[in-house]
């Protein structure tokens, strides 16, 4: 036998597995780093959704808020020329 060549296809072989190894270390990094992209990733998307969401509310909450102010200013205006009539017609 051929201990010689034996030797060299055993330290090629532990070379490659130690190469392989390397190589997984590396992947196993970039996946790691891949996680964490894809979670801040996905909050972002989370707070962009919320975002829109607050945004359609708002013309819903400024047309109540303009409807209030028009109904809260017609009952004044009725109010105060009642008051007005009544303090014409006692004078």
């Amino acid at each position: 036998m051929d201990y010689e060549a034996l030797e060299k296809r055993i330290d090629k072989c532990e070379q490659e597995i130690h190469d392989l190894k390397g190589n997984s270390n590396k992947l196993e990094l970039q996946q790691a780093k891949m996680d964490t992209k894809l979670d801040y990733i996905t909050e972002m998307v989370k707070d962009l959704k919320t975002g829109v969401a607050n945004l359609a509310e708002k013309p819903g909450r400024r047309w109540d808020t303009l409807t209030n102010a028009f109904i809260t200013a017609a009952i004044s205006f009725a109010v105060s020329g009642l008051l007005g009539l009544a303090i014409i017609w006692k004078g």
